[in-house]
């Protein structure tokens, strides 16, 4: 039988149940990979009118398997990376003021469960906040996360900043690990997007309701698709 998976986004301060189990099944995984805690792994974003949520629930068990934030940059508080990399490297705060006057967003706190494992359901998330975000008011998406898994958000478009850090490296969040900022300013014509990942993006900005057999592994997943913000 096809496993099938629920997609859907919603705005943080509109459901703060999903947002409960979003952040106990992120942290779960942080667990399990030996992170006992992140500055930004708080309950501080439920209460965000700026903050969005994509949230990967698994039909048969109802579990949430995966999640990704779109947190869009205002005055009144700050991004996640620059909370973790304003006393690392200080030219992050400039750096995102600068993007931010053109309409800016971060994805973050991407996970996926052990259960789900092997489905890529950080792909589809991924790919889907991307989807999103062009009906925000936003024109860039950033991204800071390790290195081993920068295929993902490289397939959207997303490209390293060499501006920041040593030649765009960070020894985050220990030293056995190397993380970069990563920006996708053409969200809209996903010109630095893989020509398979640009042409699913562009259908589902047109059909952000759909179900589809996605194939991102051998294994086809059933992914029934809510991408539509409410008004």
């Amino acid at each position: 039988m096809i496993a099938e998976v629920n997609i859907r986004v919603f705005r943080a301060i509109d459901d703060e149940e999903s947002c409960i189990r979003y952040l106990d099944g992120h942290r779960k995984v942080l667990i399990e990979h030996g992170f006992s805690h992140f500055k930004t792994n708080t309950q501080d974003w439920f209460y965000n009118p700026f903050i969005y949520v994509l949230v990967a629930e698994d039909c048969v068990t109802k579990e949430y398997v995966g999640g990704v934030r779109l947190e869009i940059a205002d005055d009144s508080y700050e991004l996640p990376t620059q909370k973790a990399l304003r006393k690392i490297d200080p030219r992050i705060v400039d750096y995102i003021a600068h993007h931010q006057k053109d309409g800016l967003a971060e994805g973050c706190g991407l996970w996926n469960s052990r259960s789900a494992s092997g489905r890529k359901i950080s792909v589809l998330l991924v790919r889907a906040a991307t989807v999103v975000s062009t009906q925000l008011k936003i024109t860039k998406l950033i991204a800071f996360l390790a290195t081993y898994t920068s295929y993902i958000i490289h397939r959207m478009g997303f490209l390293a900043e060499t501006s920041l850090g040593d030649d765009g490296n960070f020894n985050y969040p220990t030293d056995q690990f190397i993380a970069k900022v990563y920006l996708n300013d053409h969200i809209f014509d996903l010109i630095h997007a893989s020509e398979s990942d640009r042409e699913r993006m562009f259908m589902l900005r047109e059909n952000p309701i759909i179900t589809i057999d996605e194939m991102e592994t051998n294994t086809p997943i059933r992914v029934h698709y809510n991408l539509k913000l409410n008004s």
